[in-house]
């Protein structure tokens, strides 16, 4: 296209070059994402156009979309028109500059907003990228003749590139937003889904008018319709519970207050006069208009409020019957070893006396049943108190080798009955000194060398202890019995559970030992386990993990024994006041304290054992906990708020009560040691002894 000299004498090569640098003056500071709106602008300035467009074609036979416009007309800021029929349409097809000074209106009578705007002049190029492929087009357009029409198009040709890349950016962008869209409209879709499923309802609340807008799953919630009257706050409030109306509110105030989230449930009241509990939730946001509000949510909770009101009632149940259980086994428990005592403290008493070789079995097999019978109460009470977590481990140092001695001089004399030998094969040369629960370690590990030596008829019964680690130690129990069939192995170690429970069984048992001593590793962090095939005999294992410790200081050892070698006879003569209200235990307690030649003066109750304490000076007390008339709790705390600093007689409770709650509590109120029915007679001697060498009125 040659340019032509304007009028006044100066080319229209000069107004161009004028033109395009005073459009890239306007345009060189001005950012990437706004260059097409400032591009149209200057050039309707530059050149005093009417409109002029920046226009994206993406469809010939689809409306042309303006990406940006400058209208000195109407003041349009949008405008879309159709292709066909116009200049814009011989631009784009023929990809070449086009120019029409005037009569525009009659070159193109289709295009109906040329006389609609009184256009009547035309410029426009094709806007084309690099691969030369047409994107759009530039349109300039006059109400009047231009003055500089070539020189108009050499700027738009001067500015393509920036207008290509202004074009691409808002595709980019486009593109961008619709594919955000249809995620927008797929997860609103699923969203839409979700809630419908779930029947959640969602609110919208304006905090600044008031007015409240729900879904149709809100109405739905609330039993309502939407022919109701018009929501408001205080609508939604006169649905609620009265009990729960303030609770409810408050928790949105708060949110409203702090501007946050709330969460909250609370019961509504339907239009039938049904109840409904209803959880909520929402949080305080502020919107673009200003506004501030809350959006949220409410779901139907009835069933989960219904179920764990009924499982908290089932729950209270249980623990009501797990405590009338443990209680009955306590009581159980009392009134077994009450009699107990004195049937195994008559027979250890009837064993001092001169008793021929018939008397004398008869008399082990007393003991022997009523340490059995014992055993299996013990057994039970473990097991209640693992239930209701009520049993703890003591943390102490002992001596792993008289733990281990003691078990085997325990079981040497039944294993010596049936021919089996015992051995012992630990290497404790180090680590002998060890931290935990001595009592309860001695009880597992009777149990399962009890067992190899009930079970194993010819052979041997191995204990075998093996350090893993500095604090870890295994302990195996190996015996030459029967074994253990694969497929009986997996139950072994539940309650109840015996490996023989028909009616022609040879060994007897409740089926609780190996069951507590899993229960008691577990509970001291350890692991049991069993490895055994038919036939080829059996190996229960433990690992425990037991911190070294140091040896006890051996002069404390020394002073120890000695003070109990001394005070072998120190049981001469003293005085000592029993208090017992079942007449057979009391001559147990008379007849075993007898031997030592002590002074003996018996109490059947409460009240007259207060009575002898205040008419004698004793040595010491031995007193029962249930008695009539005044209990042996009530006598101690008596004894000891009348027995002055320097006056510290030693208290024994004896009782059939083998709660360790109560044992603690006696002990705080002032008992110096707690012995459970039936008595050892021989270490109650012993403590007796050890407890009047060392009292302050000796």
């Amino acid at each position: 296209m040659a340019l032509q000299s304007s009028g006044d004498g100066v080319s229209e090569a000069e107004i161009a070059r004028r033109y395009i640098r005073e459009l890239s003056e306007r345009l060189i500071a001005v950012p990437d994402d706004q260059v097409l709106d400032a591009a149209v602008k200057a050039i309707s300035e530059i050149c005093g156009a009417s409109l002029v467009l920046v226009s994206r074609v993406f469809d010939t036979r689809q409306p042309v979309f303006a990406y940006a416009i400058h209208d000195r007309i109407g003041g349009a800021t949008a405008y879309q028109y159709p292709l066909r029929g116009t200049p814009c349409e011989q631009v784009f097809k023929n990809r070449q500059p086009f120019i029409r000074t005037t009569g525009i209106q009659d070159d193109f009578p289709e295009d109906a907003d040329l006389e609609a705007m009184s256009l009547t002049a035309y410029a426009g190029i094709p806007l084309e990228d690099a691969d030369k492929y047409c994107m759009g087009l530039t349109a300039v357009l006059w109400q009047e003749e231009p003055q500089h029409p070539y020189a108009t198009v050499e700027m738009l040709k001067a500015i393509e590139p920036r207008l290509v890349a202004g074009v691409q950016r808002l595709d980019e962008e486009k593109r961008k937003a619709h594919e955000l869209e249809l995620r927008l409209d797929e997860y609103v879709s699923r969203m839409d889904v979700a809630l419908a499923f779930s029947e959640i309802g969602v609110w919208d609340y304006n905090i600044d008018t008031g007015e409240l807008v729900w879904d149709e799953r809100m109405y739905a919630l609330y039993g309502r319709s939407r022919s109701d009257a018009a929501l408001a706050y205080e609508a939604w409030l006169s649905t609620l519970h009265p009990d729960d109306r303030v609770g409810a509110e408050a928790a949105v105030s708060e949110a409203i207050g702090r501007k946050s989230r709330f969460d909250t449930q609370f019961r509504i009241i339907l239009p039938d006069g049904a109840m409904r509990w209803i959880r909520a939730a929402g949080r305080v946001v502020e919107i673009s208009t200003g506004q501030t509000k809350m959006i949220g949510c409410n779901w139907d909770v009835t069933r989960d409020v219904e179920m764990q009101t009924l499982l908290a009632a089932q729950k209270d149940a249980a623990e009501a019957a797990n405590e009338a259980k443990s209680q009955f086994l306590a009581n159980m428990s009392h009134e077994i070893r009450t009699p107990l005592n004195g049937i195994l403290g008559m027979a250890q008493l009837l064993r001092r006396t001169q008793l021929d070789e018939r008397q004398d079995y008869f008399t082990k097999t007393i003991i022997s049943s009523g340490d059995i019978l014992l055993a299996l109460v013990n057994d039970v009470l473990d097991l209640a108190r693992i239930e209701s977590g009520a049993l703890t481990l003591d943390r102490e140092v002992f001596s792993l080798s008289e733990i281990i001695q003691s078990v085997c001089n325990t079981l040497a004399a039944p294993a010596r009955a049936k021919g089996l030998q015992l051995i012992a094969e630990a290497d404790l040369a180090e680590g002998d000194y060890r931290w935990g629960d001595a009592k309860r370690l001695r009880q597992v590990l009777l149990n399962l060398m009890g067992n190899a030596v009930k079970f194993t008829d010819v052979g041997e019964v191995v204990l075998r202890v093996e350090r893993l680690e500095d604090a870890v130690i295994r302990v195996e129990v190996v015996d030459t019995g029967p074994g253990i069939a694969q497929d009986r192995q997996a139950g072994l170690f539940d309650r109840f559970t015996q490996l023989d429970s028909s009616n022609t069984r040879v060994h007897g048992g409740a089926g609780l030992g190996l069951a507590i001593c899993r229960e008691l590793v577990t509970l001291a962090g350890g692991f049991i386990g069993v490895k055994s095939a038919q036939g080829e005999g059996a190996t229960f294992w433990i690992e425990l993990e037991l911190p070294l410790a140091s040896a006890p200081n051996a002069a404390d050892d020394g002073a120890t024994g000695a003070s109990t070698s001394h005070a072998a006879t120190h049981l001469n003569g003293s005085k000592i006041l029993i208090a017992e209200d079942v007449a057979h235990n009391r001559d147990v307690l008379v007849e075993a304290l007898k031997e030592h030649g002590c002074d003996l003066v018996a109490a059947a109750d409460g009240r007259e054992t207060l009575a002898r304490w205040r008419e004698g000076d004793f040595d010491a007390l031995l007193v029962d906990l249930h008695m009539p008339r005044l209990s042996g709790d009530d006598v101690i705390r008596q004894v000891r708020a009348q027995t002055g600093s320097g006056e510290r007689v030693p208290i024994f409770a004896v009782t059939a009560d083998a709660s360790l709650a109560t044992r603690d509590e006696l002990l705080q109120l002032g008992a110096d040691e707690y012995f459970t029915k039936p008595v050892d007679l021989d270490l109650l001697i012993d403590r007796l002894k050890l407890h009047l060498q060392s009292s302050t009125r000796v």
